[in-house]
């Protein structure tokens, strides 16, 4: 009987972020990740719990909409779709949104948990990330 072990993925680089869709309800971004999984399995993203702030105010939960699978013993690039909904948006939220109308771009950050299944095991990530983008 053999032994599975397991190494942490590795965060290399964020490629690029995108806003795919901005309203007064919501938000869609398109994140490109480079990611290296040094294991012999393949990982699978399969849930995410996370939270959104735009130009340093919460603007409420988000969700990873696609899903991601890692190859084994890769590096590459995965898009990630993050989809968030402003009806539960904090106070400060609309005032923020506002203050977009104008702007080209925004501060964006990312932080929660991201759910990966490998085999029959699972395991759950802190995401913690900032990123600039335009619009």
């Amino acid at each position: 009987m053999s032994c599975i072990s397991y190494k942490e993925v590795q965060f290399i680089a964020m490629i690029g972020a995108e806003v795919k869709s901005f309203s007064a309800k919501g938000l869609n971004v398109e994140l490109g990740v480079k990611l290296r999984n040094p294991n012999n399995y393949k990982i699978t993203v399969v849930d995410s719990d996370l939270d959104i702030f735009i130009n340093g105010k919460p603007m409420g939960k988000a969700k990873i909409k696609n899903k991601i699978k890692m190859k084994k013993n890769s590096e590459d690039v995965h898009h990630f779709i993050i989809s968030a909904d402003y009806d539960n948006a904090a106070v400060g939220g609309l005032s923020a949104i506002m203050a977009m109308l104008g702007a080209s771009s925004m501060q964006l950050r990312i932080k929660g948990k991201v759910k990966a299944k490998a085999l029959v095991f699972r395991k759950t990530f802190d995401v913690d990330f900032t990123e600039r983008v335009s619009f």
